[in-house]
């Protein structure tokens, strides 16, 4: 793993390639952290109108 890291230093322009994949990956970790409250928002919803209705 040293090799690895000392390469990315060596390479500028490799750095900022692992730099902006590891922004998009934070970006779509947020994006995913919010579609899940969304839909736990959506199932408690969900059990409150359930648990309203007779079927």
């Amino acid at each position: 793993m040293k090799n690895r890291h000392a390469k990315i230093i060596e390479n500028p322009l490799q750095a900022i390639g692992v730099a902006k994949e590891l922004q998009q990956l934070e970006w779509i970790v947020e994006t995913l952290k919010y579609d899940l409250k969304v839909c736990e928002r959506v199932i408690k919803n969900y059990k409150k109108n359930v648990g309203r209705s007779t079927f």
